[in-house]
């Protein structure tokens, strides 16, 4: 399914009361769930959306779906670890190449966050969540 694939709080605008949404630069074939992934796992967005609150939402969404919670939560879990992967590699990139620190300081403590929980629910083969967890005490 076509997927915008940076579908997060800041690219959705409100206009004539109606969202809007922006940025389709990244748009490509991805799972249903890498645009909900995106969504409820942004850089801020575990600021503002608890476990508890992400439970909630992704119940609906499946229901809304018609499909099977415990069918889609692992693939939703794969593709929200993916994104935010992804996520922390553009951040060092922006750091490291662009010599913009300031957005890595601000965004990886969450992303980093979303990794290791996403790490605990679904195992991975080989030594990533042990690795990834030595590199960010």
């Amino acid at each position: 399914m076509l997927s915008h694939r940076d579908y997060h709080s800041w690219n959705v605008l409100w206009r004539a009361g109606a969202p809007v949404i922006i940025d389709f630069q990244d748009a490509f074939l991805a799972p249903a769930e890498y645009d909900l992934a995106s969504l409820l796992t942004d850089r801020i967005t575990p600021r503002r959306v608890d476990p508890p609150m992400e439970a909630r939402l992704l119940h609906y969404y499946w229901d809304a779906r018609g499909r099977r919670e415990d069918e889609d939560r692992r693939r939703y879990a794969l593709v929200g670890l993916h994104r935010a992967l992804k996520v922390v590699g553009r951040l060092h990139y922006i750091a490291l190449l662009k010599e913009k620190p300031g957005p890595l300081a601000a965004f990886l403590p969450d992303v980093v966050a979303t990794c290791r929980r996403f790490l605990a629910e679904v195992p991975v083969p080989g030594a990533l969540a042990e690795e990834f967890a030595a590199a960010w005490p």
